[in-house]
């Protein structure tokens, strides 16, 4: 309720299916992502690039396309194993900036729909930012991303994709000197996935080192000695000792 006594609004299915715990792993993730981005795109557009990590939130699939640009670029992206596919949204002057240094001219004014060819190349470097993440997540390679077109609008997203709760990342992007935003979608069974079995590899790893760990130290020798007594004798006395012969402890000994 406002100051004013209206009634506001409130979705409580928002991010209610994440703790912070996973929602931080994902952005400690997406963080090593951004720093790849801007190496790998800067020789792969040939121009100056620069990605940040700006927020990471989780959000309903409604809210989300109520928010969505009028001009939105969308690319799909599909994986194995029946899990649901995740995209990419990048906005008008970004992907203009783009689309411009692949087709190899000057960045190009993106209010209004993408043509067949434009697609198509928007496409390939959806694909190039997939390919940057499954290169540093193992997880995520594991399930074979691969990017199957680029929509339009909500609409065209909506029947492509089922999702209830999603968790949207955010990234500042500076290309050829355009600032603007990508962000990343996943559904947040999606998440769940790569969230949970990346943790369960960190576990059988920490286990196997455990194990390598007390395999070598069964394997280590340690020096033992026992001293029963020591002393001295008169040498006159040590020259006649023949085989046998035992040297009873006594006080008379001396001890060096």
């Amino acid at each position: 309720m406002t100051a004013e006594g209206a009634v506001e609004r409130y979705d409580f299915r928002t991010g209610t299916e994440l703790s912070r715990e996973p929602l931080s792993h994902l952005r400690t993730q997406c963080e090593r992502l951004a720093a790849a981005l801007s190496r790998v795109m800067q020789a792969y557009l040939d121009c100056p690039t620069d990605f940040g990590v700006g927020a990471v939130e989780a959000m309903s699939f409604d809210r989300y396309l109520g928010e969505l640009p009028e001009r939105a670029l969308l690319g799909l992206v599909e994986m194995r194993s029946r899990l649901p596919g995740m995209w990419w949204q990048v906005d008008a002057e970004v992907g203009g900036t783009v689309l411009g240094r692949m087709l190899g001219g000057e960045p190009l004014e993106m209010d209004r729909p993408a043509t067949a060819l434009e697609s198509a190349v928007l496409r390939r470097f959806v694909q190039e930012l997939v390919d940057v993440w499954a290169s540093s997540w193992p997880r995520l390679a594991r399930w074979g991303p691969a990017a199957s077109q680029v929509v339009a609008d909500g609409a065209q997203l909506q029947a492509a994709i089922h999702a209830g709760e999603i968790i949207r990342v955010t990234f500042q992007a500076e290309v050829a000197q355009t600032a603007g935003r990508l962000a990343l979608l996943l559904p947040v069974g999606t998440a769940q996935r790569l969230i949970a079995e990346d943790g369960a590899g960190d576990m059988a790893r920490q286990a196997v080192d455990a194990t390598q760990a007390s395999r070598a130290a069964t394997a280590i020798t340690v020096p033992v000695a026992v001293l029963v007594h020591s002393g001295s004798i008169p040498l006159a006395e040590a020259m006649q000792l023949r085989e046998g012969d035992v040297l009873p402890w006594a006080s008379r000994w001396t001890t060096p």
